[in-house]
């Protein structure tokens, strides 16, 4: 008797742990509701992976995934006050952070982990092919000896930083920069009239393999199309990057950019309801590197986030396939060939 009771005690335990196939999952799996709600943001990381998200429910769960658009905060603002979306695959913390305590703390929402544990990362940049010409340059203090290397145009007697548009605040960071490593009587900070001239000017110089020193961000599909190297900037300090960001900042400090943090947000409405389908949401991280891939070749191939978000799972299946049971990521993988 007592080896019967041995053996059906462990045959509960091996039913408890075994995914569900597609025909077991119900509403209870999938959420509260008939549909699981993702955020959709025009941010190209956080469009991926709305998308990635979308799949894994669908495909792997069997779950009806539901794209709901949006900007940033206002998503936040209805995470924060009716618990929906479910899942927000990229919140921007630094942007929200008074919206996503109130979520927090209404019990609405709660984060899972950093989707991106490197964080989104800010800087100035010069290409690879420059970086291994001039082994001298890798910091921006260096800079000062190479003025002549990024004539400004307009002012060939100083050197140009291309910075970012003028109504973006990375152009106010950018001029006090410049005034705290000493380099705003040798250089000028330029401002293009929009992202899409920045990303214009920014193609040209590779494809003709000039010099250029410019300011962008990590991942991005701009970082994932052109070999660059990051140039070493100060340590990011709190209290004088906050004065980097006023234009009449009296003491500009030479530091970096902080590495903003970027999480899964998640409703503990789908958290309490989905069971273990919610467990992967966990377990997500990325490298920088391969989703800067990923949105390059989203670029490249003038596609949508959604095939991107199919591409990914069909060539980056040792990367993804670790947030999930193996029988879910096999399921996922088949149903793509």
């Amino acid at each position: 008797m007592a080896g019967i009771r041995t053996l059906f005690a462990c045959l509960l335990a091996a039913v408890a742990v075994t995914p569900p196939t597609a025909g077991a999952v119900g509403a209870v799996r999938c959420g509260a509701g008939d549909t699981i709600e993702i955020a959709l943001m025009k941010w190209p990381m956080a469009a991926f992976l709305a998308h990635v998200h979308g799949l894994i429910l669908e495909r792997g769960y069997g779950c009806n995934a539901k794209m709901v658009p949006g900007k940033m905060k206002s998503l936040a603002n209805r995470l924060a006050a009716r618990g929906k979306p479910d899942i927000v695959p990229a919140l921007w913390l630094d942007s929200v952070r008074g919206i996503w305590r109130q979520a927090v703390e209404n019990g609405r929402a709660i984060e899972t982990g950093a989707v991106l544990p490197e964080g989104v990362r800010e800087g100035w940049y010069i290409p690879k092919y420059v970086a291994d010409s001039y082994p001298a340059l890798r910091s921006v203090r260096d800079l000062k000896s190479f003025r002549g290397l990024f004539k400004d145009t307009g002012e060939p007697q100083k050197g140009r930083l291309n910075s970012c548009p003028i109504n973006w605040q990375c152009a106010t960071i950018n001029r006090n920069l410049l005034r705290a490593y000493g380099l705003s009587g040798i250089f000028n900070a330029y401002s293009p009239p929009s992202g899409q001239e920045m990303n214009k000017t920014i193609a040209a110089a590779f494809r003709e393999r000039r010099p250029l020193l410019f300011y962008y961000w990590s991942p991005s599909s701009t970082v994932g199309r052109y070999p660059m190297v990051a140039l070493k900037m100060g340590a990011f300090n709190r209290r004088g990057h906050a004065c980097n960001k006023i234009a009449k900042c009296r003491q500009p400090y030479p530091g970096g950019y902080p590495a903003a943090r970027v999480v899964t947000a998640v409703s503990t409405g789908f958290i309490n309801s989905a069971g273990a389908t919610a467990g992967y949401l966990r377990r997500i991280s990325l490298r920088s590197a391969t989703v800067s891939k990923m949105l390059a070749w989203q670029d490249e191939n003038r596609v949508g986030p959604r095939l991107t978000a199919e591409h990914f799972l069909k060539t980056e299946f040792a990367v993804w396939s670790r947030w999930l049971p193996r029988p879910i990521a096999l399921r996922i993988r088949d149903s793509l060939k």
